[in-house]
């Protein structure tokens, strides 16, 4: 996992158009391969193991379905006024314990920059100070999440605090583990930085992937036939899991992108 894939082509190669076309920002330096599978929301369920590396990994995050269906008229969420208490929060895969600790892990990702940790405040949630521990919450599975938080005025629209909660994301895009009627599920993903600059779409991480390991074992087939070697490699397994992921979510990513380009 440490293979670093180096681009190439100064702005003329096809990898470059197909992010320019889809508004991808494109790879801007050196990346070890390791990275872009931390980097691949859909490869989530699929850690690296531990003993090839570390790098900052997708963040889930978890929005909901946004409506205003059940709260009565107007349908305009721009006309439901909500109060808060100056925070707008989510739950994140983290381990930090304590306010100081979560900054840190947030520290790679560009729309968690204005993130903070949270803890239970005599008036309701509040910024978790250095030492503070955080404020844990169990997702859909029973995972103790940490939650974190951003400033928002203690008066908003609900559109507002939509909107707010839509900034911790890099991507949005429905949840395909519930219904989409009568109203989809959205979720989010706080993608890393990946050559100290934003990362590219999950489209065009699947392509640096991809092109990487077909080029690892197209020239240095000693390397990745070790690597896939069931009986020797902690790499093996997880390396057959991420190709079986690709075939199912590669022509998805490529139908989104269509879709989102329009005619």
């Amino acid at each position: 996992m440490q293979t670093v894939v180096r681009p190439a082509g100064h702005g003329q190669d096809s990898f470059t158009g197909v992010a320019t076309a889809i508004g991808s920002p494109t790879l801007s330096g050196n990346v070890p391969l390791g990275a872009l599978w931390a980097a691949n929301p859909d490869l989530l369920q699929t850690p690296i193991p531990v003993s090839a590396g570390h790098w900052p990994k997708a963040l889930e995050i978890p929005i909901g379905s946004q409506s205003v269906r059940g709260l009565g008229d107007p349908a305009d969420p721009d006309l439901h006024p909500v109060t808060t208490d100056g925070t707008v929060g989510v739950s994140v895969d983290l381990s930090g314990l304590s306010g100081a600790e979560v900054i840190k892990e947030l520290a790679p990702y560009p729309t968690l920059a204005d993130a903070f940790g949270i803890k239970q405040g005599p008036s309701g949630s509040e910024p978790a100070g250095p030492d503070d521990q955080v404020l844990r919450s169990p997702d859909h599975v029973g995972i103790m999440r940490v939650n974190i938080g951003k400033e928002v005025p203690r008066q908003v629209s609900m559109a507002q605090l939509w909107e707010k909660q839509r900034e911790f994301a890099s991507i949005i895009e429905a949840d395909e583990r519930y219904p989409r009627y009568p109203d989809p599920h959205l979720v989010g993903f706080a993608l890393p930085t990946i050559a100290e600059a934003a990362s590219p779409h999950p489209l065009m991480l699947w392509w640096a992937l991809l092109l990487a390991l077909s080029s690892l074992a197209r020239y240095e087939p000693a390397a990745w036939t070790s690597a896939i070697d069931l009986d020797a490699s902690p790499l093996a397994v997880s390396l057959e899991r991420v190709l079986d992921i690709a075939a199912e979510r590669v022509p998805l990513r490529i139908h989104q992108a269509l879709a989102a380009a329009g005619p």
